[in-house]
């Protein structure tokens, strides 16, 4: 059984036809089909065959377009609330004095990955250069952007960060400076954050004055139970 294609459209041959024979009185034209949904139409070689428009592509170009704006929503949300919690932090650390940003090769591959995705759907789809689909690539790229590491370290006039968290230097529930670290308790676990030597006496003036009676003598969560064990058969 023959079947012809038209772009677009489905061509479903006359039911019960083996083939399609010519007919001396077939005449090519068009008649509703009630029971397909479409409309019958008889070819120039005497073919009946039953045109049905394919909807199915417009319904799903909606949903993604449906899609695409709840992410863009969502990563709006996001951005406004990342852009807020580093106010309020930048509030805590007062002028950066010292900022180690680890894994920062990390971030750049995740920057310049999105960057790539971003080139390939706005090149390959009509779709890819709608504006909300733009606004959704351009806010995925600033997230990735400006969210804090968790291994980041900022020592600043005021306070100290470590991650996403900060804490004013009189609001800090412990702490110890050892090596080019300033230990702090941070929701009962001791984190680090990188202070360098030569501000270790003006920190601790300032931690005595803010903080007094809340260095620890103990509670390096540096502690090294391998170099530990070397240091004592050493000795």
């Amino acid at each position: 059984m023959r079947a012809s294609t038209i772009p677009g459209l489905d061509l479903d041959p006359f039911p019960g036809a083996s083939n399609c024979i010519s007919s001396p009185g077939a005449r090519p034209g068009a008649a509703d089909n009630g029971s397909t949904g479409g409309r019958s139409r008889v070819t120039g070689g005497g073919c009946l065959v039953t045109v049905r428009p394919q909807g199915g592509n417009h319904l799903n170009l909606e949903s993604l377009q449906i899609l695409i704006r709840l992410a863009t929503a969502s990563l709006a949300a996001a951005l406004a609330l990342v852009l807020v919690w580093r106010t309020l932090n930048r509030g805590r650390v007062g002028t950066v004095r010292w900022r180690v940003r680890r894994r920062h090769s990390v971030r750049v591959v995740l920057v310049l990955g999105t960057l790539l995705v971003a080139t390939g759907v706005v090149a390959g789809s009509q779709i890819g250069r709608s504006a909300d689909t733009l606004l959704l690539l351009a806010l995925s790229v600033a997230l990735i952007a400006l969210c804090p590491g968790f291994q980041d370290s900022v020592y600043g006039e005021r306070g100290v960060q470590r991650g996403w968290y900060a804490r004013r230097l009189g609001e800090l529930e412990a702490w110890r400076l050892i090596g080019e670290h300033l230990r702090w308790k941070l929701f009962g676990e001791w984190v680090a954050t990188d202070v360098p030597a030569s501000d270790h006496a003006a920190l601790r003036a300032r931690l005595e004055a803010l903080a007094p009676g809340r260095e620890s003598a103990h509670g390096n969560a540096g502690f090294d139970p391998v170099r530990a064990a070397a240091t004592k058969s050493n000795s």
